[in-house]
């Protein structure tokens, strides 16, 4: 695996990426963008992008934040609450368009929690995708347009979202072909994170994360 920080100039200005590649990656290798949780671009979200390689996949995680690295839930929240979601929305798609421009065959995108909600803007909306996966991100039918790319979404039974939107994406999988929607008995918000003690389940991690590796490379291939 290599790895390395780039700085995109993007139309909201430059941005910090982190990119991990895997070993004998060549130009077309599908690459899988990661979303950050409101946590910012911190260890354990480059880790999904160095955990993605050992799929064949390069792993693209941009910092959302430019530089911001929160450390207290207070300023997570604030600089989350701050974040322009469209703004962002817009950096990614200038993401999805460099690595295509670079010779990427094909790209899918993955977001937890704020950055699933970030990955449901971009199924909506971004068609060059061609996957998307998001994990407990909150997303409204009701506001905006179709899934235009499979999705595959994961969301604990103990999560704070209402029924409601989990039947709007069962309702939506239709948008797509071959869209998913999966949920982890008694597992709450955040499961994924193994360094959310209160909310880690790693029973429910690994079979979500071997689904979602199954789905892009169903997808990315």
């Amino acid at each position: 695996m290599r790895e390395e920080d780039v700085t995109l100039e993007l139309s909201n200005g430059p941005m910090p990426v982190f990119i991990a590649r895997p070993d004998g990656a060549e130009p077309e290798t599908p690459a899988v963008i990661v979303i950050q949780e409101w946590w910012g671009l911190n260890e354990q979200i480059r880790g999904v992008a160095r955990r993605l390689t050992e799929a064949d996949f390069v792993g693209v995680a941009p910092d959302l934040y430019r530089g911001k690295q929160p450390s207290e839930p207070d300023d997570a929240r604030k600089l989350a609450m701050e974040l322009d979601r469209a703004a962002a929305a817009e950096d990614v798609r200038g993401i999805v368009g460099w690595l295509l421009e670079q010779g990427t065959s094909s790209v899918g995108i993955t977001g937890f929690c704020m950055g699933g909600g970030i990955v449901w803007e971009l199924a909506r909306s971004e068609p060059r995708l061609s996957a998307a996966v998001p994990f407990y991100g909150g997303v409204d039918f009701r506001e905006g347009g179709p899934a235009l790319v499979p999705f595959q979404g994961h969301y604990g039974t103990r999560d704070r979202f209402p029924d409601e939107m989990y039947t709007q994406i069962e309702a939506h999988r239709i948008d797509a072909e071959g869209s998913e929607l999966h949920r982890y008995e008694g597992a709450g918000h955040a499961f994924m994170n193994e360094e959310h003690e209160d909310g880690f389940d790693p029973d429910a991690a690994a079979l979500a994360w071997d689904r979602a590796i199954t789905f892009l490379r169903r997808h990315l291939a």
